[in-house]
């Protein structure tokens, strides 16, 4: 039985039941109610997502910036561009702003958040907080379990993850508490990142911003 028809069945059995009226008022309320807890759960478990999209958008963007500054950051990079790539390519600038993208893509897709603090942590941003790491981690293997199992979690998320106490099969609850810790994580990772980069390369203006290689490319 739904919420809806207990809490209607158990207004019916009172002594001065509900009219008609007001019956069929109270059912199309509950019913908004219902849907707007559904809509408010959805957009709680997508916060996750949204954050680790920015996270991911932003370290990308801000390695392909300063590639455009140091040469040896690309030194041992493997990048080749195709025959059309060079061949549409409206500029060298532009098929090198492709290549430093594709790069700085490369990069945030080798490894989770733990193996991305590794490799900036060896590149000289050394300031993490200790629990950054382990809270970007868990809010990663969120984003997985609500992009491609719709909130459900499965046993090795469950696992994983213990301190969201998931049940294989069920969907995910995020606690605020928790919610809490992915946004401090998630600040932390981006002032610390920030402030290695504008250290180690002054001449990186993040308000400028050039064009993507895509739009360099189209018109």
């Amino acid at each position: 039985m739904s919420t809806e028809q207990e809490f209607l069945r158990q207004e019916a059995g009172k002594e001065h039941p509900p009219s008609k009226e007001a019956t069929k008022y109270l059912t199309s309320l509950l019913k908004r109610f219902k849907a707007f807890r559904s809509a408010s759960d959805l957009m709680w478990r997508w916060q996750p997502v949204l954050l680790v999209t920015f996270l991911e958008t932003y370290l990308q963007d801000l390695l392909a910036d300063a590639a455009r500054l140091d040469d040896d950051l690309m030194s041992e990079s493997d990048q080749r561009a195709s025959y059309q790539e060079i061949n549409s390519a409206r500029s060298v600038k532009s098929l090198a702003d492709l290549m430093r993208f594709r790069w700085a893509r490369n990069f945030v897709d080798s490894g989770g958040p733990a193996h991305l603090i590794d490799r900036l942590n060896r590149m000289g941003a050394k300031s993490y907080r200790p629990e950054t790491s382990g809270h970007l981690e868990e809010l990663w293997g969120v984003r997985h379990v609500v992009v491609h199992r719709s909130g459900f979690a499965t046993q090795e998320f469950a696992l994983r993850h213990p301190r969201l106490g998931a049940t294989t099969g069920e969907r995910i609850q995020i606690p605020i508490a928790i919610l809490e810790d992915y946004w401090s994580a998630s600040y932390d990772f981006v002032f610390t990142t920030e402030f290695f980069a504008q250290k180690r390369w002054p001449g990186l203006i993040r308000a400028a911003k050039t064009e993507s290689p895509t739009e360099n490319q189209s018109g």
